[in-house]
């Protein structure tokens, strides 16, 4: 048979999942002997946090497709509100932490996120005798299958060099950074 009908789905067993992913909306599909598949357009009910080695995303509102076939979870998309955590950044103050829209797909093979993001916090990466506070700006991220590819920043910044020769004191800069990671 086939259906078309209003509902609430609570997905279980999402490795990373901080609990069951719950949305509410529209399902299509068909039952067969096979198993249950599934076509959905839903939107969050709840917040659901998913984490996955050093990154974490909290998502907060926004609308998931899903597809399930044969009663089992291929994979959702999402287009969502979110708060974003980076940890383990090595030479960083703690973790990188940032809020946004996320849009992306969640499959087996990991999470992929494609986020436009503003800094929450100041946050300073110090390497050797350089450190560089970044502060009120945006940040692009790109993470595929659960790993952080690459991000671009466009922030306001205070670069401090230490210990130069001759110098009476830290060299200080302010301005905005632009780059990639």
């Amino acid at each position: 048979f086939t259906y078309d009908v209003g509902a609430e789905v609570a997905v279980k067993n999402i490795r990373g999942g901080s609990g069951d992913l719950v949305i509410v909306g529209t399902l299509k599909g068909k039952y067969t002997p096979a198993g249950l598949d599934i076509d959905a357009e839903l939107k969050l009910k709840s917040a659901w946090t998913y984490t996955s080695g050093d990154v974490k995303a909290k998502f907060k509102t926004g609308k998931v497709t899903l597809d399930v076939k044969q009663s089992k979870l291929k994979s959702f998309t999402y287009d969502v509100a979110s708060d974003v955590e980076i940890s383990n950044i090595t030479g960083g103050s703690g973790p990188l932490k940032l809020k946004g829209t996320l849009k992306g797909k969640y499959s087996p093979a990991g999470l992929d996120i494609d986020a436009k993001l503003t800094f929450v916090p100041d946050w300073t990466y110090t390497k050797d005798d350089i450190a560089v506070t970044l502060k009120k700006g945006n940040i692009t991220l790109d993470v595929k299958q659960s790993k952080l590819k690459s991000f671009t920043y466009d922030v306001g910044a205070e670069v401090a060099v230490k210990n130069i020769r001759g110098g009476s004191g830290d060299l200080v800069i302010v301005g905005t950074l632009k780059g990639k990671y």
